[in-house]
């Protein structure tokens, strides 16, 4: 069996549903998947951990789809990290997805919950006092229906992350159901965060649509052994995961998500993947 193929379980109810989390370790689903919730073409996108670069990633995948005429939008069901403006908590991510998708979507409809903590939505909700409306999440998704031939989502966090102590990433991205497109930070170490990312995601039940590997240097190592690793992550990706690298987005200093910036190379490599085929 491929690492990160799906694992089977005795009990087949989706309520209560056991899942491979990115320890490894098993847990259970407690909250049930909302009844009525619309299915809308699209894709996420996830990382294995925070400051892979999701927002870069989502917003030239926005951009690109928006190029080739299709009527995108964007969705952050929960952003971490917002600062606050006259209007209240303002997410920069939401703002650059808004930008580069040329949402018609007000900052608050893409992104229904902000916080101002810059960690899991869980632990910032409990820092900040205020909890997270999961009904609020949803009521969003549902008002995107009809609104877009297709959306791009951005995962908050890490694809497994606990968004309430009874809701996971893993298990919104299951109620949306959307294939994943896994960002993965091309350094020491990826090739195990993402195992481990296909891991829980593939547990979940979800579909793999491949990778995208950000922030990409093959010269920038100092001695040749990691250098030679870094250039072979694609391959190992795709034989060890399953995961194809739809992507190789160098690392350039002119992506800025505050200032909303995607830089030329971030979107020309973006533009290279069939991101239209994907979606659907």
């Amino acid at each position: 069996m491929r690492i990160g193929e799906q694992r089977k379980t005795e009990d087949g109810d989706e309520n209560g549903k056991e899942d491979v989390g990115m320890s490894g370790a098993a847990y259970t689903r407690k909250t049930r998947s909302p009844d009525g919730l619309p299915r809308i073409p699209g894709l996420l996108v996830a990382s294995a951990a925070a400051g892979e670069g999701k927002t870069v990633v989502a917003s030239a995948v926005a951009h690109s789809l928006r190029l080739d005429g299709r009527n995108v939008e964007v969705f952050l069901p929960v952003a971490t990290g917002c600062r606050l403006d006259r209007d209240g908590l303002v997410s920069d991510s939401a703002d650059m997805l808004a930008a580069w998708a040329e949402s018609s979507q007000t900052l608050a409809e893409i992104s229904p919950v902000r916080l101002a903590s810059p960690v899991a939505p869980a632990i910032a909700s409990a820092i900040g006092g205020a909890s997270v409306d999961i009904d609020a999440i949803f009521d969003a998704w549902r008002r995107l229906a009809g609104k877009a031939e297709c959306v791009v989502v951005e995962a908050p966090g890490s694809i497994a992350c606990p968004i309430t102590e009874d809701l996971s990433m893993l298990d919104l991205a299951e109620c949306l159901a959307l294939p994943v497109v896994l960002v993965v930070r091309a350094e020491l170490g990826a090739l195990e965060r993402a195992l481990l990312a296909a891991q829980a995601a593939r547990s979940a039940g979800l579909e793999m649509a491949g990778c995208v590997l950000n922030l990409y240097r093959a010269d920038s190592a100092s001695d040749e052994p990691v250098e030679d690793t870094l250039r072979g992550l694609p391959g190992l990706l795709e034989r060890l995961a399953g995961l194809k690298t739809l992507a190789l987005v160098p690392d350039d200093p002119a992506n800025d998500v505050r200032a909303g910036r995607l830089a030329k190379s971030a979107r020309f490599a973006i533009e290279q993947a069939q991101w239209g085929k994907i979606v659907g």
